[in-house]
């Protein structure tokens, strides 16, 4: 949860949107008032965002990124 804290804004609203209150893109997009590509655009760069931050935090090179919706905690 604390990596969460840590992305950056506009990254973490749609993270959040999408993983914890399950809303699709489309959703997410209508709520927002953006268009689907940014919600799309802003939730690879969130992911990419937290892949970072955990491989950083185990240390590992080869800590694999999350390809699939991350799991609730």
């Amino acid at each position: 949860k604390r990596i969460i804290e840590t992305i950056p804004q506009a990254y973490r609203e749609i993270i959040i949107l999408f993983y914890y209150n399950e809303l699709s893109m489309q959703e997410i997009s209508r709520v927002m008032a953006i268009p689907v590509n940014t919600v799309k655009t802003r939730l690879y760069r969130g992911r990419r965002y937290i892949g970072a931050k955990l491989k950083e935090i185990s240390g590992d090179a080869d800590f694999p990124v999350a390809k699939a919706r991350l799991a609730k905690s």
